[in-house]
């Protein structure tokens, strides 16, 4: 396990691939698991567990599939399994950097705060949202380019498009 942490730490760092993972159902499975419950814990901070648990899924379970999807209509299916794993992996270590803010975020809403400390507060947050966006793009872009051998652009097109089912989804959802 400590094996898997420290290789899906080298593709958020761009050092290394989803090739560099084993091929293994268990630890897609224990990655797909992880990164499921992580964002069905965060989901159920400001929404009912009911809704957290089939929305953090369906969000997951989108990945998986559109992962899937690109991969077969590429000719690459035998590369799923270390894809999906390093899209778990990483979404896993990146959720974890959200953390604060999603216990931040409910703690602040009801307290009291001069004017110019929400304001530095909220750019902070905006920041640190922004900041974690951008790199999980990127990241994911490293491994769809990775997986599939193009050039870092289409990687970029290829996350750009899962981004945008995401938001469609989440939006017709009414999440």
């Amino acid at each position: 396990m400590k094996h898997l942490f420290k290789t899906a730490l080298g593709i958020c760092l761009f050092q290394k691939g989803p090739e560099d993972l084993p091929y293994s159902l268990t630890a897609l499975i224990m990655a797909f698991s992880a990164n499921a419950l992580l964002t069905i814990f965060q989901f159920s901070i400001q929404k009912p567990v009911s809704d957290a648990l089939w929305q953090g899924l369906l969000i997951v379970l989108l990945t998986m599939f559109y992962c899937y999807l690109i991969l077969f209509l590429r000719g690459r299916g035998e590369r799923f399994v270390q894809t999906a794993m390093a899209l778990m992996l990483t979404g896993f270590m990146l959720s974890l950097l959200l953390m604060p803010i999603v216990f931040i975020n409910p703690i602040f809403q009801p307290v009291v705060l001069p004017n110019f400390l929400k304001l530095i507060l909220s750019v902070l947050v905006i920041a640190w949202l922004l900041l974690l966006q951008i790199w999980s793009v990127l990241v994911y872009s490293h491994i769809f380019r990775r997986s599939l051998d193009l050039a870092f652009f289409y990687g970029l097109l290829i996350t750009l498009g899962l981004v945008g089912i995401e938001i469609i989804v989440v939006t017709k959802l009414n999440f």
